[in-house]
């Protein structure tokens, strides 16, 4: 958030000075704080509306005043034959109670960056909760394969325009119309809450000389972090949650992993010689026994560390989930408070007033934090889970005695008792995690029961053939 925030600042006034540079007459009209103020008004006021089949933003005085309200209770358009902005109830409002509109579903960063407040209890009726957290991820540089992982790790960046590639642009003027446009179809009820990338939260102490300050301690920190890929990531099993995982996959996979996943071309697969392993990988259910044969031989089917979107195998899955423990654990020692201390902090009204800046930053870091929880339980849930399955495994072989094979959980066992507890307030698993358990690990663990049974027939078979020559 604060790095959002120094962007926003530094947007705004290259704009400032791009726009003098052009119309001097600007700085007789406005000073830089004069500028981000009415800059920021519009911003964060601004609706998008569709005028005579154009899309436009507007400013409407007293609609803009409506405070936020989930579910929403009204919506709003433009009226082309009564060429009238209209507010409609969605429902029943008694008179002298308050109007609300609703800014859109957003994480609460948003709604701190953009309009100065956070939701207590942000979480839609379905029990959905918005709230994001940014998940930084990079290559060990000790990695024996750092460079060839760094190959596939940066593959497509050089066609990807970047925030900076915009922000940097001194002469690009055409940015303070893109900004009005954006934030505006940012508060429509059905844009994107990441389109609303304009709209900013500035401090009138930070002048020309901290910010350029600020910027050239960042560029020192984006030199040392050039194979940093972050994704925001909510209690969800989204797009981005799965981007998450495809890169903690190639982040942890060995050098014949490596090898699979960044081949560049691809095989026919109505061509008989594609071999069905190749099938079983696309459904995320290739073991560890297909990946050796499918590195030598055969091209893969990934074009950016995006895309990995189902498990290599166990031991790859596995070192994905301490990896994604470990990160984690990173994130939520970086703050200088624990989840527990914050929810302690907000039951105190006297030193945490209710709409003070000082609580809603504090909820909105609460916020970044249950997130993170979330995704370490999960970590630790799917390693659990893991070495069940490993246990399955070696049983499967006939490497444990039947006194430890009745001691045994199986994996279904395991699975149903977390379904069963998925509704429990207290202890109980988050559906996501139960499904990508239940679905993910146990098709790995489906795949690999079937190769130990498909060895033991062809060994079988061999025996027999053996037997039969010698007879």
């Amino acid at each position: 958030l604060l790095d959002q925030i120094m962007d926003r600042n530094k947007a705004i006034t290259d704009d400032y000075f791009a726009i003098c540079s052009i119309a001097p007459e600007l700085r007789k009209i406005a000073t830089l704080e004069e500028f981000k103020w009415a800059r920021m008004c519009v911003c964060s006021r601004n609706f998008g509306l569709q005028i005579d089949g154009h899309r436009t933003s507007a400013l409407v005085p007293h609609a803009d005043m409506l405070n936020h309200y989930r579910p929403r209770e009204t919506k709003w358009t433009f009226d082309d034959e009564k060429q009238a902005f209209i507010i409609t109830t969605l429902q029943e409002i008694k008179a002298g109670s308050q109007v609300y509109d609703s800014y859109g579903q957003k994480c609460n960063h948003r709604f701190l960056l953009n309009y100065g407040f956070a939701v207590e209890e942000n979480t839609e009726i379905d029990g959905f909760c918005p709230n994001e957290v940014p998940i930084e991820l990079s290559i060990d540089p000790n990695d024996p394969i750092f460079i060839e992982k760094s190959d596939f790790w940066m593959r497509g960046e050089g066609s990807t325009l970047s925030r900076d590639s915009i922000t940097n642009s001194s002469d690009n003027v055409s940015a303070l119309a893109a900004a009005v446009a954006a934030a505006g179809a940012a508060r429509s009820h059905t844009a994107d809450a990441t389109a609303m990338v304009e709209s900013f939260i500035t401090s009138a102490a930070m002048d020309k000389r901290a910010l350029s300050h600020l910027e050239d301690q960042r560029k020192i920190k984006r030199q040392n972090d050039v194979h940093v890929k972050r994704v925001r990531v909510c209690i969800s099993n989204n797009e981005n949650t799965r981007v998450l995982f495809s890169m903690l996959r190639v982040l942890t996979c060995n050098a014949v992993e490596l090898r699979v996943i960044s081949a560049s071309a691809t095989p026919n697969f109505c061509d008989a010689s594609c071999p069905g392993y190749i099938s079983r990988a696309l459904l995320g259910i290739s073991g560890t026994h297909f990946v050796g044969q499918l590195s030598s031989q055969h091209p893969v089917l990934y074009r950016t560390c995006r895309d990995v979107r189902h498990p290599l195998n166990i031991r790859n899955e596995k070192a994905s989930m301490q990896l994604l423990l470990n990160v984690i654990g990173g994130a939520l020692n970086s703050y200088p408070t624990t989840l527990s201390q914050d929810n302690f902090d907000l039951s105190d009204e006297i030193n945490f007033p209710k709409f003070s800046n000082r609580r809603h930053a504090k909820i909105q870091v609460r916020g970044e934090k249950e997130v993170l929880h979330h995704f370490a339980h999960w970590a630790r849930t799917a390693l659990e889970v893991i070495s069940v399955i490993e246990k399955d495994i070696a049983i499967a072989r006939g490497e444990y005695q039947e006194e430890d094979i009745k001691m045994h959980n199986g994996f279904d066992s395991i699975i149903n008792t977390m379904e069963k507890e998925e509704d429990l307030e207290n202890g109980g698993v988050h559906h996501t995690i139960i499904r990508y358990c239940a679905d993910v690990l146990g098709a790995i663990r489906r795949d690999e029961l079937k190769n130990i049974r498909r060895s033991r027939t062809i060994s079988g078979n061999q025996i027999n053939t053996a037997s039969s020559t010698t007879i």
